[in-house]
């Protein structure tokens, strides 16, 4: 006969292979065996496979834990702490784990830089494009569009920041950042006003009751028709009395952190066209937020977003009560 590990040719009544040492499984209990065979034995068929489930256990292990501190799209309100380096104002805590850890190492650094920049209103910074790209054009259309994006959904704080571009001039490489005209401190204060003020109209509201009181505060603040290229970029549009989808889905994303209602920006197409929005968190469903629209809280198949496998699925139905 033929050994299965080996395959030379055995004699017919062996228990064990005498070229390989393979012991027969029909004969475990019958054979003595020797220590050193008793250890290999272990290796082989216990140790080994155990240490291999177990790395393969503890790598899926330490995937799951990193996807869900990084991606996990929606911060409990209750779990947020200032932290001074990513500290703006008062008006909001951004912890930067959302839309900041889908950039690389390297382009969270120009983040960072970005940042720091628009803290002290500096209204420009030099960088070397090749440190984050190979070519200028798949910089501007790619990594510097994901960077914008990571910090004006990351701080809808950013009240003065109108918008950062990247120099038009082949021989620099600079990028601007053009502010808001707004009056900074006293946007905030005006802000932080509008904040306590439904902070106590609301108080003993449950959450459905309190989105609804922000849906309807907003849209009185905001008589105006929708603009797509307000005078007041962000959450201040508030302020100005007409907004586009960008300054309401930031400033309503303020307020519901300071209601301690679970929500977090959005982005993505609807029919086509470039949209901001928010997923709010209401009794454990998600459910998509728009003051453009008609609706409070809703599923609608038209939204497109982007980043969608990072973002929770949308799964409570119209809200009603």
């Amino acid at each position: 006969m033929k050994c299965p590990k080996c395959f030379n040719e055995i004699p017919n009544d062996s228990k064990m292979c005498p070229i390989c040492q393979n012991i027969f499984a029909a004969y475990f209990e019958e054979i003595k065996l020797t220590p050193k065979q008793k250890i290999k034995l272990f290796l082989h068929r216990i140790l080994f496979p155990t240490i291999l489930i177990t790395l393969i256990i503890t790598t899926i292990t330490v995937q799951y834990i990193k996807y869900k501190t990084k991606m996990d799209r929606i911060t409990d309100v209750n779990e947020l702490v200032i932290n001074k380096e990513t500290y703006i104002n008062d008006l909001y805590i951004s912890d930067e784990r959302h839309y900041k850890y889908l950039l690389n190492n390297k382009e969270q650094e120009l983040y960072t830089k970005l940042i720091d920049a628009i803290k002290n209103n500096q209204e420009y910074i030099d960088i070397n494009i090749s440190d984050y790209s190979k070519r200028r054009a798949e910089f501007n259309t790619d990594v510097f569009k994901r960077i914008k994006q990571a910090i004006s959904m990351d701080h809808p704080e950013l009240i003065n920041l109108g918008y950062i571009k990247q120099s038009d001039k082949e021989e620099e490489q600079r990028i601007y950042i053009y502010y808001s005209k707004v009056d900074y401190n006293n946007s905030i204060t005006e802000l932080k006003n509008i904040i306590e003020q439904i902070k106590s109209e609301t108080e003993n509201y449950d959450e459905y009751e309190k989105i609804k009181y922000i849906y309807e505060y907003i849209k009185e603040k905001t008589p105006q028709p929708i603009r797509e290229d307000p005078k007041i970029y962000g959450a201040a549009c508030i302020l100005d009395g007409q907004c586009n989808s960008e300054g309401y889905a930031k400033i309503a994303q303020i307020i519901f952190q300071n209601l301690k209602i679970n929500s977090i920006l959005v982005t993505g197409n609807i029919n086509a066209k470039y949209h901001e929005w928010n997923i709010v968190k209401v009794k454990n469903k998600y459910y998509y937020y728009d003051q453009t629209t008609k609706k409070i809280l809703f599923k609608d198949k038209t939204y497109e977003l982007y980043n969608k496998k990072l973002l929770p699925k949308i799964n409570g139905k119209e809200y009603a009560k």
